[in-house]
């Protein structure tokens, strides 16, 4: 029977109408759809997975709230609600061979009703090429997958110098971890912009580990992934340490730990600090003599700067960024005017 809402409900209809196979088989594979029946129980399907690649496994129903969870080989596990829009579920994935057990069932598990379950493979953009272990080496970019487990290479540095690592993604919060010789550690969620990571710093030649994961979650997606060297610009020469003069300007490399400087005032004097980077926020410290400043942005921007009013003696000046994740080239700026003000106090 076919009915409008009530007696004023009317007008012209099409009816459409099509067989559906049920399906109660506990196999699948890649390419071969599966129409089948859920009652409140959940239902638990194989699917084998041939060759390591791409695939989207996607579950759809119109009667319920559809929920997909995937286990295979090496303790992989992913799950999904709502990611192939309205009330469908999708997880798109990296798969190694193998097999895999597919749960599909309704997201609380009281639905019941027609559904359609599908695994195809999924095609990569670009050259379509995934690399998500190995070396790597600067003036490389590749792309990786990212699926909830950490994503590591060893990264190879030939000869010491400045080099950036930067980690791209659309489809996951990027985080760079990393490790190298002597202790070397350091990590990156968002100094690229966006939820882009990145890593610019002095390495000095060995082996490095470095991982690539998401911030936080456990979402999965496509990443990029790039090493460069970078170049300082011409007669530019870093200085991480050693004693201030006043009206000097010098250029440092800021990695995550404060630099330290010595500077001594002749006479009382004001003095102005300035510390800039295009890189990350800068933040400077003065201290000593009985006095304690600090500044992060007066400077404009995310630059700082510090202009106090100082007795005779020698002062601590501490350079660094305003979050420890940051690094990157800085100039630091140093002038000094004797006057007769009053220092604060």
């Amino acid at each position: 029977m076919i009915s409008g809402v009530d007696a004023h409900s009317y007008g012209p209809f099409n009816v459409n109408s099509r067989t559906i196979e049920l399906s109660d088989a506990d196999t699948m594979t890649v390419g071969t759809p599966i129409d089948s029946w859920l009652d409140t129980t959940e239902r638990e399907i194989t699917l084998t997975i041939e060759e390591a690649g791409m695939y989207q496994i996607e579950m759809r129903a119109d009667e319920f709230d559809a929920y997909l969870e995937l286990e295979g080989p090496n303790d992989y596990y992913r799950e999904d609600d709502d990611s192939a829009g309205e009330l469908n579920a999708r997880i798109a994935d990296f798969l190694a061979p193998g097999e895999y057990t597919l749960t599909a069932r309704s997201a609380f598990g009281d639905g019941s009703g027609l559904f359609t379950l599908t695994a195809e493979p999924h095609e990569l953009p670009g050259n379509g090429e995934l690399r998500n272990d190995g070396t790597v080496t600067p003036n490389e970019t590749l792309s990786g997958w990212y699926s909830g487990q950490d994503v590591t290479y060893d990264l190879e540095i030939d000869q010491a110098g400045m080099y950036q690592i930067d980690m791209s993604s659309s489809d996951v919060d990027a985080y760079l971890v990393l490790e190298g010789p002597n202790g070397y550690y350091r990590e990156d969620d968002d100094s690229a912009g966006e939820l882009n990571a990145r890593i610019a710093d002095f390495l000095a030649p060995g082996t490095y580990q470095l991982t690539a994961r998401t911030a936080y979650g456990t979402d999965s997606g496509l990443f990029t992934l790039a090493i460069e060297p970078r170049d300082l610009p011409n007669d530019v020469e870093l200085r991480n340490e050693g004693a201030l003069t006043p009206d000097e300007t010098l250029n440092g490399w800021y990695s995550g730990e404060a630099l330290t400087y010595q500077l001594t005032i002749e006479e009382s004097s004001l003095v102005t600090l300035s510390m800039s980077s295009n890189d990350f926020d800068t933040y400077l410290e003065l201290y000593g003599e009985g006095v304690s400043y600090t500044d992060d942005d007066s400077g404009g921007g995310t630059n700082a700067r510090l202009e106090q009013a100082l007795l005779p003696g020698t002062y601590t000046v501490s350079a660094r960024g305003f979050s420890a994740s940051g690094s990157g080239m800085f100039e630091l700026a140093v002038s000094a005017e004797p006057t007769e003000m009053q220092p604060d106090t």
